[in-house]
């Protein structure tokens, strides 16, 4: 199953994704890193190369970590549209990061039927589930168990 998982805590990929890598699952994460003064002249993915390293060391790919395009023009995180096309992945677990959860699936136009809200925050989650969004609370998650069902259905 091809998982596209967006989140910016590296700790929350690998506490709830890190068993789907293990279980052979393609799993391709999109790190929005948090608010950083990272200079938008470097690039990102040298700014946190020791995330990237952590989560290699858990068994996701490097090649399928991606980063934001971030310019002086841009300062918005936006991902490559290419990268993120709703038909190359079965699921989409989004993290609700504060509620910008709900601009990434209408900015790239992804597909309700295809996405899971994960997130630690009820309101989130509650308001998520008031949209027909599936949910998942990270927190009492079994999000090998939810892959698995959709698997199977």
């Amino acid at each position: 199953m091809k998982i596209a998982v967006i989140e910016d805590r590296i700790a929350d990929v690998r506490r709830n994704y890190s068993m789907l890598v293990r279980s052979r699952h393609d799993v391709s994460v999109f790190y929005l890193p948090p608010n950083t003064f990272v200079d938008v002249g470097s690039l990102l993915e040298e700014a946190f190369s020791l995330e990237i390293d952590n989560l290699v060391s858990y068994g996701f790919r490097r090649d399928k970590i991606t980063f934001p395009i971030l310019s002086r023009e841009n300062p918005y995180y936006r991902f490559d549209r290419e990268k993120l096309r709703s038909d190359r992945f079965n699921i989409f677990f989004i993290d609700g990061l504060d509620g910008e959860c709900f601009n990434i699936i209408r900015d790239y136009g992804l597909p309700k039927d295809k996405i899971c809200i994960a997130s630690d925050y009820s309101a989130i989650v509650d308001h998520a589930r008031e949209l027909g969004y599936s949910t998942v609370e990270k927190q009492n998650a079994d999000i090998h168990e939810l892959v698995d069902r959709l698997k199977a259905a």
